[in-house]
C-alpha cells in the first residue's frame, strides 16, 4: 500500500523568500515513496519554469485517498515554509462512467439540453462533454448535478446535412481525461408540413405529417399562443403573456402521421384564434418552425356555461 501523502494545504510563496531546491513530487513509476520533500537530482530539469513560473508535479496513485473531494494545494520553494493562498484547490475523483443519455437524439441546430447519467460524477467546475462522429468533434461545457448522478450540457450545433448521425458522447471532469465508456447521441431533422384539419375546437383530433416524423417513446406536440392582458383595474399597461402547453401524441403507422388532441387553452386565458403547434419528436425539443392552427370556439363549453 502506498504511504499516506502529507495533508494538503494552501500556500503562497512571499516574493522576499530566496529560491531554494524545490521539493519535487516523485512520479508514479520511479519506485520512490510519495514524499513531498524529495529534491530533484542536479541533472534534472527544474520543476519551475523560468519563463512562465509554472510548477509541475505528479501525484502518486491514490495519494489523495479513494474518496472524491476538493483539496488545497501546498507549495514551498524550500519544502518547509508554507503560507496561505486562498482560492487554490485541486479536485480529485475516481473512475467516471457514463450509462445513458436523454433525449436519445436531438435536432442538428443545437441548444437542446442533454442529460447523461453515470457513476463517479463529481462537480469540479471544469466538466466538459465531447461529442464526435467521424471527423466532426465538438467539446462543450457541462454541469454536474452530483446528487442526481447526472451531467448536463447543451447539444452543439451539428451539420444540418448530416441527418441520422450517431455521435459518441464522452465526459471529462477536467477537460483532459475522458471516460473510457461512452453513450450515443443521434442527430435528426424533422418538420411538420401539413395539419389536418386546419381548425377546430378543443378536443379535435389532429393529423400531422412531414419529413422525419415517426414513432418515438416520448412523442409530444407543443401548442403555443399569446394570452391577452386581463382587463380591469390595475391592468393598464399590462402586456400579453406567452402560453405553451405540451400534450402527449402517438404515431399512427397506418396513416403515417402524428396524432394528438387539441388542448383546452381557455384556462390559460387564450381566446379562440390562431395558435401554433410544433412536434416534439424527442419529447424535449420542439421543431424550429411551428405551424399555425385556428382554435375555434368550444360551443359545448359555451352552451354549458350559458345554462348556469
Amino acid at each position: 500500500a502506498p504511504a499516506p501523502a502529507p495533508e494538503p494545504r494552501v500556500v503562497d510563496l512571499p516574493a522576499a523568500v530566496s529560491p531554494a531546491p524545490f521539493p519535487a513530487r516523485p512520479s508514479a513509476d520511479d519506485g520512490r515513496a510519495p514524499d513531498a520533500a524529495v529534491a530533484p537530482p542536479p541533472e534534472s530539469a527544474p520543476p519551475v519554469s523560468q519563463a512562465g513560473g509554472v510548477v509541475t508535479f505528479t501525484l502518486a496513485p491514490h495519494a489523495l485517498g479513494a474518496s472524491p473531494g476538493l483539496f488545497a494545494v501546498s507549495l514551498a520553494l524550500n519544502g518547509i515554509d508554507y503560507a496561505p493562498l486562498p482560492g487554490c484547490a485541486y479536485a480529485a475523483y475516481g473512475d467516471v462512467t457514463v450509462e445513458s443519455v436523454s433525449p436519445p437524439f436531438v435536432a442538428p441546430r443545437g441548444g437542446c439540453r442533454v442529460r447523461v447519467r453515470g457513476e463517479g460524477l463529481f462537480e469540479t467546475g471544469e466538466a466538459r462533454a465531447l461529442v464526435h462522429c467521424g471527423a466532426a468533434r465538438k467539446v462543450v461545457p457541462a454541469v454536474v448535478l452530483e446528487a442526481e448522478g447526472v451531467a448536463e450540457f447543451d447539444a452543439p450545433e451539428w451539420d444540418e446535412t448530416a441527418d441520422g448521425d450517431d455521435a459518441i458522447v464522452e465526459l471529462s471532469l477536467n477537460g483532459l481525461n475522458w471516460t473510457d465508456w461512452c453513450v450515443h447521441l443521434g442527430f435528426k431533422n424533422w418538420a411538420t408540413e401539413t395539419v389536418e384539419p386546419a381548425n377546430g375546437p378543443p378536443g379535435t383530433l389532429l393529423k400531422l405529417k412531414g419529413p422525419g416524423l415517426g414513432p418515438s417513446p416520448a412523442l409530444a406536440v407543443r401548442f403555443s399562443a399569446m394570452a391577452p392582458a386581463p382587463r380591469g383595474d390595475g391592468a393598464e399597461g399590462a402586456e400579453e403573456t406567452a402560453v405553451t402547453k405540451d400534450v402527449p401524441a402517438t404515431w399512427d403507422a397506418d396513416l403515417a402521421c402524428v396524432t394528438c388532441a387539441v388542448p383546452d387553452l381557455a384556462a390559460e386565458g387564450v381566446p379562440p384564434g390562431t395558435v401554433h403547434l410544433a412536434v416534439m419528436l424527442n419529447g424535449v425539443e420542439a421543431e424550429a418552425e411551428p405551424k399555425p392552427f385556428t382554435l375555434d370556439v368550444d360551443k359545448k363549453a359555451a352552451k354549458a356555461k350559458s345554462k348556469k
